[in-house]
C-alpha cells in the first residue's frame, strides 16, 4: 500500500488528516479543494549480511596443546596456592612462636644470672684459693692419687683476709687446676707456720695445723674422716704409701703411730722405716727411699733416684771442672746401664741436684746454664736414657725448693707453682703468684 508523505493543505499550509484512500481532499480550514498527491517511497534492496570472518586457532597456529596449557596454569595456580599457605605459616610461627621463644630464651638467661649470683656469692669466701694467695714453698707439695684423678696437695698463704697471711690446706686437679677442697683459715703464718703441714698416701690426706691435733681427710673430697688428739702441736708428719698409718712427730716427744682406719695412735718416739717426714724437723721435699749409687769411674755420684727396679744417678766429673752426667742402673744389683752427659750440645752447665725426680719411668733433672744462668729441665727415659725433652725455665733463683714428679706433671714449687706437662714439658699453668 503506497505511503503518505503530505499532511499539510497546499493552499494554506494547514495540517490536514485526509482519509487514507482519498485521492481528493477539501481543506477543512480553507475550504478549498486539491488532489492529493502521494509519494511512495520505494523499499531498498534486500541484501544479505556479509559471511562472519573464519575463527582463528591460536594454540594451533603456535602449536601448543590447549590441554597442557590448562594443565600448566593449574600448577602454576598450585603453586601459587602453596607459597600462600607457607607465608601464612611462617607468619603464624612469628607473631606465636618467636615471642614464646623469646620469653624462653629470657627465662634461661634469668636463671643463668641467677645461678652466677650464686656461685659467685658463694665463692667469695673461697676467692683466697683462686686469686690472691701464695703458695708456700716452705710446706711440701704433693701429687696425691684420688682414684684415676691427680691432686695438687699444698699449704697456701691467704692475702686477703688479714694483714698477716691465713694459712690453708688445699687440693686442685692436676689436670685442670681447679680448686677441689681446702681446709682453713689455720691460723696465720707467724703463728701456724711451724705446726702446719700435710702428708698423703692410699687415697688418704693427714694434716695438722696450730691446734694438738691431727686430721684424717678423704683426698677426693677433702671431707673429715676423723680427728686424733695430740699431747702438743706436730712438727712433722709422714703417711704410708698404702694409707694404713701415720706417723706424726710432735713437740714435746711424744710421737704417734696413728692406725688410719681406727684413728687410733700409741707413742712411738722413733719414725718408721718407711717415713719420710715432712716438717721443720723431719722435711725432705723428695719424700724417697734412699737408694745406694752404682761406681762410676771418674765420676761422683751427688744423687739418686728410683723407680721400681729402674735407677738413675746424677753425677760429676771428679776429679776436674765437674761435667754433669747422667747415669743409668739397675735399682737391684746396681749395674749401669746407660749414661749421657747432661746436656748434648757441649755448653757449659751447673746441674741443680735438689732439683729432680723420676716417676713413670722418666727422670727429670734440673740444670742452669752459666753462659745466661738460665734455668732448664731435661726429661731421659729412665730405661734407655733417651733425651725426651730439654725445656727453659721462666723463673728467677735457684731451684732450691727442688721438684715434684709424677707420671703425668712436673711442678716446681715456689710462691708461685708452675705446673709443667711431664711427656712434653710444655707449660699447664701455675697457682698463686
Amino acid at each position: 500500500m503506497p505511503t503518505l508523505v503530505s499532511y499539510k493543505c497546499p493552499e494554506c499550509g494547514a495540517a490536514i488528516a485526509p482519509p487514507a484512500d482519498a485521492s481528493t481532499y477539501t481543506c477543512e480550514f480553507c475550504k478549498r479543494p486539491f488532489t492529493i498527491t502521494r509519494t511512495v517511497v520505494p523499499q531498498p534492496p534486500f541484501v544479505s549480511p556479509p559471511a562472519p570472518p573464519p575463527q582463528l586457532n591460536i594454540p594451533q597456529l603456535l602449536g601448543v596443546d590447549p590441554a597442557s596449557v590448562v594443565a600448566e596454569v593449574e600448577r602454576g595456580a598450585k603453586k601459587v596456592v602453596r607459597w600462600v599457605i607457607w607465608f601464612v605459616v611462617i607468619i603464624v610461627l612469628v607473631t606465636v612462636l618467636l615471642p614464646l621463644l623469646f620469653s624462653a630464651l629470657a627465662m634461661h638467661k634469668a636463671e643463668k644470672l641467677t645461678t652466677n649470683l650464686k656461685q659467685a656469692i658463694a665463692d667469695r669466701a673461697t676467692r683466697v684459693i683462686r686469686d690472691d694467695f701464695l703458695w708456700d714453698d716452705v710446706a711440701p707439695t704433693l701429687a696425691v692419687k684420688a682414684g684415676a684423678r691427680e691432686l695438687i696437695v699444698g699449704r697456701i698463704r691467704s692475702r686477703t683476709q688479714s694483714h698477716d697471711d691465713q694459712l690453708y690446706i688445699v687440693a686442685h686437679d692436676a689436670a685442670t687446676l681447679a680448686n677441689l677442697w681446702k681446709v682453713g683459715p689455720l691460723g696465720t703464718y707467724s703463728e701456724a707456720y711451724r705446726a702446719t703441714w700435710a702428708a698423703a698416701g692410699g687415697g688418704v690426706v693427714v694434716m695438722s695445723d696450730k691446734k694438738p691435733q691431727v686430721r684424717i681427710l678423704d683426698a677426693a673430697t677433702g671431707q673429715e674422716r676423723a680427728l686424733v688428739p695430740l699431747s702438743d702441736t706436730a712438727s712433722a708428719l709422714c703417711v704410708s704409701e698404702d694409707g694404713g698409718e701415720a706417723w706424726v712427730e710432735v713437740i714435746d716427744h711424744q710421737s704417734l703411730l696413728i692406725d688410719i682406719a681406727s684413728a687410733h695412735g700409741k707413742v712411738t718416739p722413733r719414725a718408721p722405716a718407711w717415713c719420710h717426714a715432712l716438717g721443720m724437723t723431719g722435711f725432705d721435699h723428695h719424700a724417697a727411699p734412699k737408694i745406694a749409687p752404682p761406681h762410676v769411674t771418674g765420676y761422683r755420684v751427688e744423687r739418686t733416684l728410683g723407680d721400681g727396679a729402674l735407677g738413675v744417678a746424677l753425677a760429676v766429673k771428679s776429679p776436674g771442672t765437674p761435667v754433669p752426667l747422667i747415669v743409668g742402673f739397675d735399682a737391684r744389683t746396681h749395674a749401669v746401664t746407660w749414661q749421657s752427659p747432661l746436656v748434648d750440645d757441649g755448653g757449659s752447665v751447673e746441674l741443680e741436684r735438689d732439683a729432680a725426680g723420676i716417676a713413670g719411668g722418666r727422670a727429670i733433672v734440673a740444670y742452669e746454664r752459666r753462659a745466661d744462668s738460665s734455668h732448664h729441665l731435661v726429661a731421659f727415659d729412665a730405661a734407655t736414657g733417651k733425651r725426651a725433652w730439654d725445656t727453659a725455665l721462666d723463673i728467677h733463683g735457684s731451684l732450691r725448693d727442688g721438684l715434684v714428679v709424677s707420671a703425668t706433671r712436673v711442678y716446681l714449687p715456689g710462691s708461685k707453682l708452675i705446673v709443667l706437662d711431664a711427656a712434653t714439658g710444655e707449660s699447664k699453668g701455675s697457682l698463686g703468684f
